[in-house]
């Protein structure tokens, strides 16, 4: 992090008024406490402007040199790979917050754990699908009922019976159709598991306990 860029982002948080302080906060900080929280959370060096606006308006600014070796003593716990794959396993953005030697390590683990994220998203997306699937089906299902019952048991005339069994007939062809893409469905969805347990495995020897 390069330090002359943090006076220019603790003003531009000052004028913009974000706060992430309060005053008792301000009065009691240790400096190189909350750089040391910031960086170990993976938060980006913006987050001293925001603790600035809050401080500043208090008459307790940052101290700047202080928050600095904190955060960076926090961020070389951050920027480990174990985290990283954390991070990526849990969706999250990477802010680009970690120091060169420490960077490489950290983005390839987290792109390993994105990769699990995106495969559990895989399987989620085809169960969304199936789900809406059934729901289609039973909607179908309550409205053949409905139409089947009527066409039993009403007195109707010739032209409303016809209407009444054309309808019936879409629906019963239209429920088919869509019944048939369950088997597919859930192939679909056993392949996406295995290729997700699969790469699991894989990352439980890289990784353990992390998924």
């Amino acid at each position: 992090m390069k330090r002359f860029v943090l006076p220019a982002l603790l003003l531009s948080a000052v004028l913009s008024g974000c706060a992430t302080m309060s005053r008792e906060e301000c009065v009691a900080a240790d400096w190189r406490t909350v750089g040391y929280q910031d960086g170990v959370a993976g938060r980006s060096a913006d987050w001293l402007a925001r603790h600035g606006s809050a401080c500043t308006k208090h008459g307790r600014p940052p101290d700047l040199d202080a928050y600095v070796a904190g955060r960076e003593r926090g961020l070389n716990i951050f920027c480990q790979p174990r985290r990283g794959y954390g991070l990526g396993v849990s969706g999250d953005a990477y802010g680009g917050v970690c120091p060169s030697q420490l960077e490489n390590d950290f983005l390839t683990a987290y792109r390993e754990g994105r990769g699990l994220y995106l495969l559990r998203k895989d399987v989620r997306a085809i169960e969304h699908r199936m789900t809406s699937l059934a729901l289609e089906l039973g909607d179908i299902d309550r409205r053949l009922e409905k139409k089947q019952r009527a066409l039993v048991t009403g007195k109707l005339p010739p032209a409303e019976r016809h209407r009444l069994a054309e309808a019936i007939r879409g629906l019963a062809e239209r429920r088919g159709r869509l019944a048939e893409r369950i088997p597919y469905l859930e192939a679909e969805r056993d392949d996406a598991i295995d290729d997700m347990d699969a790469y699991a495995a894989a990352m439980e020897q890289r990784y353990p306990g992390a998924n």
